[in-house]
């Protein structure tokens, strides 16, 4: 039933996002980092930052960082989050913030639905003074590319960010799935042509099955990410053994052409307030010949274990006897 909802919304979904993020494995193991239903959904209050070095050893390759609060909703069914990330390729640079919420649409004994929404800004740099081409001259105080479509100075834009996300929960079984919106960058024609990437459909889907054994819990997750000009597909499986040990293994790919890496996921809970996780992905594609792997690092502080929320008023029965 998951898979099928997941591929129905995957058909019918269509929205244009400026930017596809870079692959975060440990996104897997934490859905709210990604998905506006998800924030808050554990009932914790806590801040969250992770840290993504693409492809080591390899100049001008990706980074990423994250920085989120979340915690569930003291004023209604539900979460809120508010975060940063900033993402690094080469001359391009974009930074984000966003502002998540999120409330329960509706709950019973077998079905819990949640939804949630994002808005913020998104800023995009693109610095034409670092960059190299064959053709170009570069002596000190001269950048000339020879290329007319490539610019020699710096290049800014703002683009608005929103998002629209839901999750449903049956027994063992959630689903998440978040579409964005179209992001036009508020920069003139002339700019728009130098920017590094069109606008291009992006959507995010994760199913989880999940298994509870006295000390041990098992997730077994697939997320995909899509866009009109490439599908992304990931399947992991991960742990937790008494609630302080954390690992797991996923596989970023679904054929031969398209398979990316393998990751390795570690993590440790060294006390009641604090997580610290550890990947490290192997290059399965034919960039591994230029690169040591990829490393991902994030630290949780709990602020709150256990966020009161809003309840409903208890139903007192009281028939009266004729």
């Amino acid at each position: 039933m998951h898979i099928r909802l997941l591929f129905l919304t995957c058909c019918v979904s269509v929205q244009v996002f400026a930017q596809q993020w870079l692959p975060t494995t440990q996104g897997l193991w934490m859905p709210g980092l990604l998905y506006a239903a998800g924030a808050g959904q554990t009932g914790e209050s806590k801040i969250t930052g992770v840290a993504r070095q693409q492809w080591q050893s390899l100049p001008g390759a990706p980074t990423a960082q994250w920085l989120q609060w979340q915690s569930a909703s003291p004023w209604w069914l539900g979460g809120l989050a508010a975060g940063v990330s900033n993402q690094e390729l080469g001359v391009h640079r974009v930074t984000r913030a966003d502002l998540m919420l999120n409330t329960r649409l509706f709950s019973n004994r077998r079905l819990t639905c949640t939804v949630g929404g994002a808005v913020g800004v998104e800023q995009w740099v693109w610095d034409g003074s670092k960059m190299r081409t064959p053709d170009g001259i570069y002596e000190p105080g001269v950048t000339a590319h020879a290329d007319p479509l490539l610019t020699e100075t710096r290049v800014t834009g703002l683009a608005p960010a929103f998002q629209l996300s839901a999750t449903i929960k049956t027994g063992a079984w959630q689903t998440w799935v978040s579409v964005q919106n179209p992001a036009t960058r508020l920069v003139s024609y002339e700019q728009q042509r130098q920017a590094p990437t069109d606008a291009v459909p992006v959507f995010r889907g994760q199913v989880m099955r999940t298994w509870l054994r006295e000390k041990w819990e098992i997730r077994a997750t697939t997320g995909i990410s899509l866009t009109l000009h490439n599908f992304q597909l990931e399947n992991g499986c991960f742990f937790q053994y008494n609630n302080n040990i954390l690992g797991g293994v996923s596989f970023r790919g679904y054929t031969s052409n398209t398979q990316d890496a393998i990751s390795l996921l570690v993590g440790w809970v060294p006390g009641k307030r604090t997580r610290l996780m550890y990947s490290f992905d192997w290059a399965t594609s034919g960039i591994r010949r230029v690169t040591d792997g990829s490393h991902e690092l994030s630290v949780v502080y709990v602020l709150r274990e256990q966020a009161k929320q809003p309840r409903l008023p208890n139903r007192i029965f009281n028939p009266r006897h004729l």
